[in-house]
């Protein structure tokens, strides 16, 4: 009789417990140190790159402290995100800047399975502001500034046979080659733009090849170089 009531009160205990929460670590350009840093709110990490790196798979949350990421203090690009991972800042875009290095993409989310999210930041100066190359996952990006960068202020491709879902957010996305560029074949290959304000970027606002498909809902589409949608459609399986 005892085993069993002891089976139970474990039982309830985790189901009232709920689902597993996020961890949380820190980056701070002006406060933080790597070498010593062990990414707590009082020992914050210094850049986003080695926080990234020192963090496996699962869900894992980087908190990014206001300042400016750039090489110069010491970041390296592009930063990887892992699977699970999700990168926000504390306080908002206007407040927290990654520059990237013109030659490589600022931020890349890429695999199987890595379901991962991109809050809050300005993301400038990368051949890509972010890369979303997917398999089976899902990927968020939202309150952000893209800007600058040279290609794509976001660009997403999937090898054929694949699927994914990217959520577009209640971004600005301005001044790059292109703003939205997608990318390749593959299967239910679906992007959600909602609440977005692409402008004066250099080439179309949104630029759609292979069999990708965008959901644009209230997005604002204003004095873009090419086209505000360009869709080039091929069949699936050909």
């Amino acid at each position: 009789m005892f085993p069993i009531i002891t089976k139970l009160a474990l039982s309830l205990a985790l189901t009232l417990a709920g689902p597993e929460l996020p961890a949380d670590f820190h980056v701070d350009v002006q406060n933080g140190f790597d070498a010593t840093g062990d990414g707590s709110s009082q020992s914050p990490w210094k850049t986003i790159t080695f926080a990234v790196s020192q963090l496996g798979g699962g869900t894992n949350r980087v908190l990014i402290h206001p300042g400016r990421y750039d090489g110069s203090t010491g970041e390296t690009f592009p930063i990887v995100l892992r699977a699970g991972m999700t990168l926000e800042s504390i306080a908002g875009a206007d407040e927290t800047i990654v520059y990237g290095d013109a030659a490589n993409d600022v931020f890349r989310i890429e695999g199987a399975d890595a379901d991962c999210s991109v809050i809050g930041l300005t993301i400038e100066n990368g051949d890509s502001g972010v890369v979303i190359l997917l398999e089976r996952a899902f990927a968020v990006l939202k309150n952000s500034t893209i800007s600058g960068n040279i290609l794509a202020g976001i660009k997403s491709g999937v090898g054929n046979g694949s699927s994914h879902t990217i959520e577009i957010r209640n971004n600005t996305i301005s001044f790059n080659g292109t703003g939205l560029l997608g990318e390749g074949g593959g299967i239910n290959v679906g992007i959600d733009s909602s609440d977005n304000l692409f402008s004066s970027n250099i080439g179309d606002a949104l630029s759609l090849s292979g069999t990708m498909v965008v959901a644009s809902t209230r997005d604002s589409l204003k004095d873009n170089g090419g086209w505000g949608l360009k869709q080039k459609i091929d069949p699936v399986g050909v």
